[in-house]
């Protein structure tokens, strides 16, 4: 979508422009004095319309690119008109900042908290001091002198950093966003490794200092693979580079139509964020990962393989600074000569490589058809296969049904033999016990017939014994009543 006008956005152009219009006087000047007359009038409609901010939460078609403060920008303009026009006006606003000739290490402000680094996209003062570190002819040699102290003094801070790292590169954590304070590596932490060389880079050629150089390449190094991933962050440089960066048209990994993109191109890298679905649906939680390893190479990841102008623009400053310390650029060097490529730009321009629209719409419709008809053959297949597999379900089963049935049969039938053998058995055991009974019962009736037997002629004997006791008894009762009688007829 197209966003309102800004006044951060207006300064930028005019800084843009004024320092164009620097570079291009003598080769053409027409396009020289058209960009400088630009550049007055945007500085002087943003003097006009000094607070027309970017709101922090409009995110509608990309990023919101917030910026509450276009005081940096103000600087870094009225910096590069001085350089071009030596116009006092200029000289007096850029005086007046107060960011004058200071270069920090801190970014605050805007999208950013305490960010480790001294300029993005959204915090411009230092580009102001830097130029005036290039432009001593046209500054006094005070200031000069003051601008170049500082950078060195900056340079010296990541240096520091660099020292006390396993990797060695001039960055450090910090608040990962408005949104998230945790301590990390912000979005496009890339980019804060490339532009902070570049303040060494300055220094260097500031100082001649070799330390400043020699961590302008330990920089360079991690960005091209000597880092916690071993990838290295630039587009088809280095045995193991990453292939996918978030881009509209570089798209091959969603679409074969698309190429992939080609050697050079720098994403942002490890984001403490991880504010994507892609990567928030590979598992991993905010604050679990070490900072250099919050990446993943995927299209679908944006908020650690998005790529940009800015990033890019500052790693090309960064490798033609460091090729050129080191000999100069040689042509054959690398790339496409050397048969390293990303498969996709070949080591080559996509320029000539558009888009084909009417193209693309054909061949996707016979792609889609391919896959209908191969859709349909892989169903038929599919219907074929489970037939042929319910088949032989269906006869496993009935073996099974069979052999279940066959073994129930075969054990009824000796069940029933068995119960037979049981009851002959039972019934031998039967008549045993019932001819003992019947013997039990003769011997019972014999000797009840003795014991009646034995019982009658006991029963005569005690009789005739009753008897003579009785014939006794009476006998001798009747002897004594006559011996009484006799005595008694005797005492009378």
């Amino acid at each position: 979508i197209i966003k309102p006008p800004t006044t951060q956005a207006t300064l930028n152009m005019s800084a843009c422009a004024a320092q164009a219009a620097r570079l291009w006087k003598g080769i053409d000047d027409e396009f020289s004095n058209k960009c400088l007359e630009a550049a007055k009038n945007a500085y002087s409609a943003a003097l006009k319309h000094p607070s027309m901010f970017a709101p922090l939460d409009e995110k509608v078609g990309g990023g919101a690119y917030g910026d509450d403060d276009a005081k940096d920008e103000f600087y870094w303009a009225a910096c590069e008109l001085y350089a071009t026009t030596g116009d006092s006006q200029y000289y007096d606003d850029l005086k007046k900042s107060e960011y004058f000739l200071k270069l920090e290490t801190s970014l605050k402000g805007g999208e950013s908290l305490d960010t480790v680094g001294s300029f993005d996209w959204g915090h411009t003062a230092a580009l102001g001091t830097l130029t005036v570190a290039l432009n001593d002819e046209v500054f006094s040699k005070n200031d000069f002198t003051t601008a170049s102290d500082n950078i060195i003094k900056a340079s010296e801070y990541y240096l520091n950093l660099e020292n006390n790292q396993g990797y060695g590169i001039p960055l450090a954590q910090s608040s990962v966003s408005t949104a998230n304070s945790s301590k990390g590596y912000v979005w496009g932490s890339n980019s804060f490794v490339s532009d902070n060389s570049i303040v060494m880079a300055y220094a260097y050629m500031l100082s001649k200092d070799t330390k400043h150089l020699d961590g302008v390449v330990s920089g360079v190094d991690y960005l091209l693979g000597r880092n916690p991933m071993d990838y290295s962050y630039v587009t088809g440089y280095g045995s193991h580079a990453v292939e996918y960066p978030h881009h509209r048209y570089w798209s091959k990994q969603i679409d074969e139509l698309f190429p992939k993109a080609p050697c050079g191109v720098l994403v942002g890298g490890p984001n403490s964020g991880m504010e994507d679905p892609w990567v928030q649906g590979s598992g991993w939680k905010k604050g679990e990962i070490a900072p250099q390893k919050s990446y993943l190479d995927n299209i679908e990841a944006w908020s650690v393989n998005e790529c940009t102008i800015n990033w890019n623009a500052s790693l090309a400053w960064l490798v033609s600074f460091t090729a050129s310390e080191n000999g100069g650029i040689t042509v054959g060097s690398t790339g496409k000569s050397l048969g390293i490529t990303n498969n996709g730009g070949d080591g080559t321009s996509n320029d000539n490589s558009t888009y084909d629209e009417d193209k693309a719409e054909t061949e996707n419709k016979d792609k889609s058809k391919v896959n209908k008809d191969s859709s349909k053959n892989n169903e038929k297949s599919n219907d074929s296969k489970n037939n042929k597999f319910i088949i032989i379900i269906t006869i496993v089963a009935g073996a099974i049904i069979a052999l279940i049935s066959i073994e129930v049969f075969f054990y009824k039938i000796l069940k029933m033999k068995n119960n037979n053998g049981n009851n002959n058995a039972n019934n031998n055991i039967n008549n045993k016990n019932n001819s003992s009974e019947n013997i039990n019962n003769a011997n019972d009736i014999g000797e009840m017939t003795a014991v009646s037997k034995n019982t009658a002629e006991l029963g005569s004997a005690n009789e005739n014994s009753d008897n003579n006791s009785d014939s006794d008894s009476v006998s001798m009762s009747d002897n004594n009543t006559n011996s009484i009688n006799n005595t008694n007829d005797s005492n009378c």
